[in-house]
């Protein structure tokens, strides 16, 4: 398991070392229990050591194992009480120290974790313990020196190619059965159109940590994009989010609001203002799962039919692997957009889909990556001029790499491709996108 690199197959010679045949039946249950953590059952290791902690509480073999049995299962405070009673009779058993450095890394108790972490590393552990160690003490470290507030900020230029500005259908007209299938052509502005495009990017954030592992924070991102041709189809945003989160030991709770205004040929076209909830929980260093909640309202001045209220809850996952070099995520979710107006069953619909991705560092500064995603919308009515429920299916994919040139300064260029496939002609349409991104972090 993730963050445990502790040589735990040398704990059955350990336990049965030396053992009178006496002591045969209490070492059946030591070992029981060390096939169970071998297979990553911590709760029943658990299950059986802790009944018999009254009796034989002060072994240090017994201790050990009930420590990091009860570590694992989720119960840091008698991990502690159980490797201490370790660490009072062996006070070198290193395997112990380390196991008591990530029980109080669990409680939140980061100053005892860290020095613990310290003690193991001098000891001359492997070189893979110590790349364990490290992550843990990096965490520790922006955890322990986030006592004041951070500023981070960013701007970013983009040159790319669009073959499809406006998401527009590739056909240029249409039949409408409300009209006994009477043809329709579309004008220009209706159809896909393809441009080249310049975007420029800004943003800021701030974090303000507390007492007791709370810290409050903010943050603000612009955009401004330009086309090379088609300005009616330029799109500029503001986004922005405060709230707070809570950090102890493994776990993360946060709270927060959230704005955009997205605009169109530099008029508004959509207002989101909402809130949100996430929990955050680490699988040791390398590996976190998450669960969020989002809710949004959203308007369209001018165009109010379109109102709905959004919400969407989901979960994701995210893991590093032992070389640091490649990270994978992957995360689901499920939603709905009810319409606010009367009598417009077609403009709400449900939704839920699925992301994943994957980054490989190829040197120390040149980063792949390839993210996909799949989409599907059922609407809540029948389309008043197409006769039929609109149902899509959007796929998305993107590739590309991230070249950290210098300090501070990224390229990354990528391609974006985009399906989504609707049985109804108007929303049906295909996009790719070619850009190139310059980056400085500030």
């Amino acid at each position: 398991m993730n963050g445990k690199w502790l040589c735990r197959g040398l704990c059955a010679i350990w336990l049965l070392a030396g053992l009178p045949a006496a002591a045969f039946a209490a070492a059946d249950a030591l070992a029981q229990a060390e096939q169970y953590m071998a297979a990553h059952d911590a709760k029943r290791a658990y299950a059986l050591l802790k009944p018999q902690e009254a009796q034989r509480a002060g072994n240090p073999r017994f201790d050990y194992l009930l420590g990091i049995a009860a570590l694992d299962a989720g119960h840091p405070t008698e991990a502690v009480f159980a490797l201490e009673r370790v660490l009072v009779a062996e006070p070198k058993n290193t395997l112990a120290r380390a196991e008591i450095a990530r029980a109080y890394y669990a409680l939140g108790e980061m100053k005892s974790s860290k020095q613990e972490f310290q003690t193991v590393k001098k000891e001359g552990v492997p070189k893979q313990a110590i790349a364990t160690i490290d992550r843990y003490l990096n965490a520790i470290g922006r955890t322990a020196s986030a006592d004041h507030t951070t500023v981070h900020g960013y701007l970013q230029a983009t040159l790319g190619h669009d073959t499809n500005v406006n998401s527009g259908p590739g056909i240029d007209s249409v039949a409408l059965p409300a009209f006994g299938g009477a043809i329709f052509n579309l004008n220009a502005g209706s159809t896909g159109v393809s441009d080249n495009f310049l975007t420029l990017d800004g943003g800021i954030n701030a974090v303000r940590p507390l007492p007791g592992g709370v810290s409050i924070f903010g943050a603000l991102n612009l955009s401004k994009r330009w086309n090379n041709h088609y300005n009616e189809f330029e799109a500029s945003y503001w986004d922005g989010n405060v709230g707070a989160s809570f950090k102890r030991g493994y776990e993360t709770y946060t709270i927060g609001a959230q704005g955009n205004q997205f605009f169109l040929h530099d008029k508004t076209y959509r207002h989101a203002y909402g809130i949100y909830g996430q929990w955050t929980h680490e699988i040791g260093p390398r590996t976190q799962t998450s669960a969020y909640v989002q809710y949004a309202r959203l308007t369209y001045p001018g165009q109010h039919v379109r109102d709905a209220d959004r919400t969407v809850i989901g979960a994701a996952y995210a893991h590093a692997f032992p070389d640091n070099d490649t990270t994978v995520y992957a995360s689901a979710y499920v939603g709905r957009e009810d319409e606010r107006e009367n009598d417009v069953p077609w403009i709400g619909n449900h939704l839920y889909g699925v992301k994943a991705g994957a980054q490989h560092f190829v040197t120390d500064a040149v980063a792949l990556f390839v993210n996909a995603a799949a989409e599907r919308r059922n609407y809540g009515g029948e389309e008043p001029f197409f006769l039929t429920t609109r149902h899509d299916t959007q796929i998305s994919a993107s590739a590309g790499l991230t070249w950290a040139v210098k300090r501070a300064w990224r390229v990354t260029p990528q391609i974006t491709w985009i399906n989504d496939d609707s049985n109804v002609a108007i929303y049906d349409f295909r996009r790719t996108v070619y850009a190139v991104t310059l980056r400085r972090d500030f």
